[in-house]
């Protein structure tokens, strides 16, 4: 077992091709295919052990009792993107309702945004999948697609509500608003493939529009420069 972190009672470390047979029957759970996709499948030892192999240096892991090292299950940042991560977690049916789901999430929090350095961490569940929306919803998930702000981001936030009520609470004054991003998100491709030349062009765009309310919403990040 290589393990990278541990929380509360679960070990979180590298997928480990000594679990595969308990991988492959925990994939294979109806229950369990159910919460994860639409379609039936087949998995087999041999593309499971493909699976392991493949996410030997990305943010998968499998996670373990800190005292047994019985195998729970595995989870995951499924997807990164512009510093914001989807989170995913399945637990074998046999370590189910042992209340290991909550550290699995709060481990992988903290993981995200002290170790990643992410600015927002989601998570997709089925609409019938009761238990873990509730288990979501306890742990500041909010099933009505509103982001909540991480309890340690002291000067971080989503909405412009909850900037106004952090400039209230400090008791400063708005200087300037500026959309860091702008709409370099929705082009990053193409900008990316830019001359110097162009990208210079592109560069004076930015810079004359990031101010412009009307485009603001646009952006993934805002920079709200304040005084006292």
């Amino acid at each position: 077992m290589i393990e990278i972190f541990r929380y509360g009672k679960c070990i979180f470390a590298r997928p480990n091709i000594e679990n595969v047979d308990d991988m492959v029957e925990m994939m294979n759970d109806e229950s369990i295919q159910s919460m994860l996709s639409t379609k039936k499948r087949v998995i087999t030892k041999e593309s499971e052990i493909e699976w392991i192999n493949a996410h030997q240096e990305d943010n998968t892991f499998s996670v373990y009792d800190f005292e047994t090292l019985e195998y729970i299950g595995n989870c995951a940042f499924n997807e990164i993107d512009n510093n914001r991560g989807e989170i995913g977690i399945t637990i074998r049916k046999k370590m189910q309702g042992k209340h290991y789901a909550k550290d699995i999430i709060k481990g992988l929090i903290d993981y995200g945004f002290e170790v990643l350095n992410l600015d927002e961490i989601y998570s997709i569940v089925f609409s019938d999948n009761e238990r873990s929306l509730n288990c979501m919803v306890q742990l500041g998930f909010d099933k009505n697609f509103k982001m909540i702000n991480y309890p340690g981001g002291i000067f971080s936030a989503f909405y412009i509500k909850e900037f106004k009520d952090i400039m209230a609470k400090h008791n400063v004054t708005l200087v300037k608003n500026i959309a860091t991003d702008g709409l370099s998100y929705h082009f990053k491709e193409k900008i990316d493939s830019l001359s110097n030349q162009e990208f210079e062009v592109w560069v004076k765009y930015h810079l004359s529009t990031c101010e412009r309310e009307e485009l603001q919403g646009y952006s993934n990040h805002m920079l709200y420069i304040c005084k006292k």
